[in-house]
């Protein structure tokens, strides 16, 4: 192996770890994500009902608020984490683009992912903006005023549900974009873990095995190349070469 070559998979597999570390935070958080909106559901469904003294009545409303604040800022926080993960594992093909051109179209379309989902949350936050004039309006019941307000959403909600169709479709993309990169890397280092992740982390809830399988996998195989030892990356075609044109 070259020393272009080994500084090339060495810097692509330290580009994993990050991702796997960004991965892992990412889903705890989203995780307390869970936790806080079925905390704010229960807290809101108290308050509404609400029939004791006014200060356990307020203070169960202003808890339903907090936890509301909280909720957005863990989510968004998430997000951040997992766009970030997804940058970093396109750092790592583009460090193995220039050697082996399977990593070529991950590198170019890891971006759909990214892009996907920040377009999704800027349609949803447009949606959950044009959803406040109907709660205000028919929290009592139903008037022309109510009816008024729905009316006019339906309207102004197909731009930012079309915002959010498309941005879903992107990210969809862009995570198999960047699963088949993961398959490759593990094609490329002969390693069942990058394999077994690129499967897991399509999979809700189990998915950070996935990262955990990438970290694992990607600070072994960096041991074993930075020490000069065990067996040399199984070279896929050169970088001048058309990318392969079928999965993996």
């Amino acid at each position: 192996m070259s020393d272009a070559a080994r500084a090339a998979d060495l810097r692509a597999l330290d580009r994993a770890r990050r991702a796997a570390v960004y991965g892992i935070f990412g889903f705890s958080l989203n995780l307390t994500a869970v936790y806080l909106l079925l905390y704010e559901s229960f807290v809101f469904s108290f308050s509404s009902d609400c029939t004791g003294p006014q200060h356990v009545c307020a203070l169960t409303t202003s808890a339903s608020a907090a936890a509301v604040d909280a909720y957005v800022g863990v989510y968004v926080a998430g997000v951040l984490l997992t766009i970030l993960a997804v940058l970093a594992l396109r750092e790592a093909y583009l460090a193995l683009a220039p050697i082996d051109a399977r990593f070529r179209s991950p590198a170019r379309l890891a971006l759909l992912g990214p892009i996907g989902l920040v377009t999704s949350m800027a349609g949803l936050a447009v949606l959950v903006a044009i959803a406040g004039p109907i709660f205000s309006s028919c929290s009592s019941t139903p008037t022309s005023a109510c009816y008024n307000a729905v009316h006019t959403a339906i309207g102004q909600a197909l731009a930012p549900v079309a915002l959010v169709l498309g941005g879903g479709l992107l990210w969809i993309v862009g995570e198999l974009v960047v699963l088949l990169g993961v398959w490759r890397m593990g094609a490329r280092y002969d390693d069942a873990s990058f394999k077994v992740a690129a499967v897991l982390l399509f999979l809700p809830f189990v998915d950070v095995i996935g990262m955990i399988l990438v970290w694992v996998g990607a600070s072994s195989i960096g041991r074993r190349i930075a020490a000069g030892g065990g067996r040399a990356p199984i070279a896929g075609p050169p970088a001048g070469s058309p990318p392969p044109g079928s999965f993996p």
